[in-house]
């Protein structure tokens, strides 16, 4: 009997059964049992998490052997790296090429220096206060005119009419007066409310 949606068929002696559920064969009896549909899956699940837990706690506690390890102290005592802090320069596929002796370690002092030169220029730009295309922009500095213009960076697009104030930092929230929403999310804040 087969109450199963899907369908078997014979191939020799082995029957193959297409669908949800199972299909129980037994020469002197041939039945589908529903409750393989629900069950099974979640009997997998639980051994495939239980094998998934084991292999994440091996995994930390062979982390934690490994951070044990001085291999740092390799690298200076060997005389590749200069310092034992240029090792965070390092990739991770330059230090287990030397740890594995695939690789000597020459010029890799070289390219530390040079990567913590390009570190240095880096940290040393500011970001650009708005982008337009491909090119950073930095804000001017806002200069008073004679008169009633003022000369600055403006935060939305379009033309607004109404009193201008000239706002130093998002805490002076209380001198401005909502007339539009503006488009830098730093003063997105101010006008929220």
């Amino acid at each position: 009997m087969l109450d199963a949606k899907g369908f078997a068929l014979f191939r020799g002696r082995t029957l193959i059964f297409f669908g949800a559920g199972s299909l129980h064969y037994n020469p002197r009896s041939l039945h589908f049992d529903p409750r393989s549909r629900y069950f099974m899956p979640r009997v997998a699940d639980l051994s495939i998490g239980k094998i998934r837990h084991s292999q994440r706690e091996k995994r930390e506690k062979a982390w934690a052997e490994v951070k044990k390890l001085p291999f740092y102290r390799r690298f200076t005592d060997s005389g590749i790296l200069k310092e034992q802090a240029d090792i965070y320069h390092c990739t991770l596929a330059e230090i287990v090429s030397v740890i594995s002796g695939y690789g000597d370690g020459k010029g890799l002092d070289i390219l530390v220096s040079e990567r913590k030169i390009t570190r240095q220029e880096l940290g040393d730009v500011s970001p650009p206060d708005f982008i337009i295309g491909e090119t950073p922009q930095f804000a001017k500095q806002v200069s008073h005119l004679d008169g009633n213009a003022l000369r600055g960076l403006g935060v939305a697009a379009g033309k607004a009419a109404g009193t201008a104030r000239l706002i130093f930092h998002p805490n002076e929230a209380e001198k401005l007066q909502p007339y539009f929403w503006p488009m830098e999310p730093l003063w997105l804040v101010c006008f929220s409310n």
